[in-house]
């Protein structure tokens, strides 16, 4: 699993879950709990401090995110 840059709607840290919006639409995406979360200057984040209108960018495999590069507010939202 691979996508490009998208945006984060919701984050349930308690279901380690990201709604994210993609071109097709909203897409729910499970977060390993021991994912390598970065930010834009390589610090590690924890899953509860990606927010809404932050961009993401993930790999991983059977459908759970193993990888997560994040990009702070970088869209907004309505």
């Amino acid at each position: 699993m691979n996508a490009g840059t998208v945006l984060v709607r919701t984050v349930d840290a308690a279901t380690n879950t990201l709604v994210l919006e993609t071109r097709s639409g909203a897409q729910r995406v499970h977060v390993v709990p021991a994912a390598t979360i970065r930010d834009d200057h390589d610090d590690a984040l924890a899953l509860g401090e990606i927010k809404p209108g932050d961009a993401v960018t993930y790999e991983g495999t059977a459908g759970a995110a193993t990888e997560l590069h994040v990009a702070r507010g970088f869209w907004a939202i309505p």
